[in-house]
């Protein structure tokens, strides 16, 4: 039972990572996390909610870095586990995805999420994140379009994921491929 969501920050690939390479700070935007305290390599202690208990969990962080991907599991303690993934849209912008299993399994976990209400699961943690890093300031030369245009492949990830190209009625910033709102 694994939930997913998917947000485009207006951050570099590299701005994006470094803060997530601070698994302590994960509980400011991890909505279950309370705390995450690194106790050996690749290793953390975290307090994870489920319900109204609080449990403690240990947990192996892997860095995928050829990837741009964060893994985590539970060794000991409530089962956890989830991914978060980046792709690099254009210099500027990122596409985070959270894939994230709920705290705990079986019966007690069904009832976790209905207590949990609408502000729990991966859509309203990357909400947080995005605001999070939306505080953060751009870098001053971020990394540049090579040519002026973006390759092929950032362009139809944003158009994808924007809902943006031809004939959709959204206009393009010539050169970037990047949607404008409110321009024609």
């Amino acid at each position: 039972m694994r939930s997913r969501a998917r947000v485009v920050v207006a951050q570099p690939l590299t701005g994006v990572e470094s803060h997530l390479w601070d698994v302590g700070s994960w509980p400011a935007y991890l909505g279950r996390l309370d705390s995450a305290v690194r106790t050996k390599h690749e290793r953390y202690t975290v307090q994870v909610r489920q319900g109204w208990r609080r449990r403690e969990a240990l947990v192996r962080v892997r860095w995928r870095a050829g990837e741009h991907r964060v893994t985590w599991h539970t060794v000991e303690g409530p089962t956890w586990s989830g991914e978060f993934a980046l792709t690099a849209l254009n210099g500027r912008r990122t596409v985070v995805t959270l894939t994230m299993s709920p705290v705990g399994d079986g019966l007690g976990c069904l009832f976790d999420r209905w207590f949990a209400g609408r502000d729990s699961g991966p859509q309203s943690d990357l909400r947080r994140l995005a605001h999070r890093l939306a505080l953060l300031p751009q870098p001053v030369r971020p990394s540049r379009l090579v040519g002026g245009t973006a390759p092929l492949h950032d362009l139809a990830g944003l158009r994808r994921l924007t809902g943006g190209g031809p004939g959709s009625g959204r206009g393009t910033r010539p050169g970037t491929g990047v949607g404008s709102a409110g321009q024609q």
